[in-house]
């Protein structure tokens, strides 16, 4: 079995976004809690991680941090996530490849795959190749390979235990204290929307999830959403929609829209225990996040949309 961290190796992490930063987190905590570890964590990250009790340097690094905080580390070992555009990830790649560090970079998620790899223009696709990538599953191994992946790169798969940890069912005082959050009573039933957000469409990058699909999705699921707390109120039930924002927008747009849906009392939320938020929930619906995917393995009772056969997204 690979390994992402190696067996006693001082590993210096660089991680950019709170999906990553929570798989990265997990993997350490279970593949290697004794190894030495330092991490330079970007915005959402530096919260996934933070959640689960690691201490990081928290961003914007500059070249200058990045090669000084490796001279006084000394790292062996380097793991990245794999966020795209310019961040400490591909900081860090650059320093493992000058320093002949190996570098293991692990993909959170299910699109936009060679993209996290590519340089500043889409034609420079294998820019940033790390020694070796791990990834959740071989469908996504095949898709890598499908879109060139370099035949001399190593492409492993995550093993299922690597996710144990984050995806223990949320114990009752976690639960507990994300109602105290929302302010509902014990007795209110929770409908929890999943905010995704895409990325402007551009035909050169070709994007996985361009504004254009996503938004069409996000609207349909306001829709969906009202609906069912329709029903649920019509029923008797006390009920309230939980939107949980994506790490990096503030809902600003499905405010807009569930304003159009006329439902009332919604809460909008973003700093919060996001895996006891979804074991609440009487229902979990979205489109294509890693929560949706997480929140399947903790609450039966999820919706994920996809109005089209076309594309690997949603």
């Amino acid at each position: 079995m690979n390994s992402v961290f190696g067996s006693g190796a001082r590993t210096l992490v660089g991680v950019n976004e709170a999906g990553a930063g929570a798989i990265i987190g997990a993997i350490l905590q279970e593949e290697a809690p004794h190894n030495t570890v330092a991490i330079m964590a970007g915005p959402g990250a530096a919260k996934s991680l933070g959640t689960l009790g690691f201490k990081v340097l928290r961003g914007p690094f500059t070249d200058t941090s990045v090669y000084c905080e490796a001279e006084r580390f000394g790292p062996d070992r380097i793991v990245v996530g794999a966020s795209l555009g310019m961040s400490v990830e591909k900081q860090l790649i650059s320093l493992g490849r000058t320093r002949g560090i190996p570098i293991a970079t692990v993909i959170d998620g299910h699109v936009n795959l060679w993209q996290r790899f590519a340089g500043e223009r889409p034609a420079e696709r294998w820019r940033w190749v790390p020694d070796e990538v791990f990834v959740l599953n071989e469908a996504l191994r095949e898709r890598l390979l499908g879109y060139g992946y370099p035949p001399d790169g190593l492409i492993a798969l995550l093993t299922s235990t690597h996710r144990r940890g984050l995806l223990l069912q949320p114990n009752l005082v976690r639960r507990r204290y994300v109602r105290r959050q929302l302010g509902v009573a014990p007795s209110t039933v929770l409908v929890t929307l999943v905010h995704e957000t895409g990325i402007s469409d551009d035909s050169d990058w070709n994007w996985d999830n361009p504004d254009s699909v996503v938004n069409e999705h996000m609207r349909t699921l306001v829709d969906v959403a009202a609906d069912l707390v329709d029903g649920e109120r019509r029923a008797g039930l006390d009920v309230r929609l939980v939107v949980k924002a994506h790490p990096t927008d503030a809902c600003v747009r499905i405010r807009d829209d569930f304003g159009h849906a006329q439902v009332e009392s919604v809460i909008f939320v973003n700093d919060i225990d996001r895996y006891a938020l979804v074991a609440e929930s009487r229902v979990v619906i979205g489109v294509g996040s890693m929560l949706l995917h997480e929140a399947a393995h903790l609450n039966p009772a999820c919706i994920s949309l996809k109005l089209t056969r076309e594309g690997c997204y949603p």
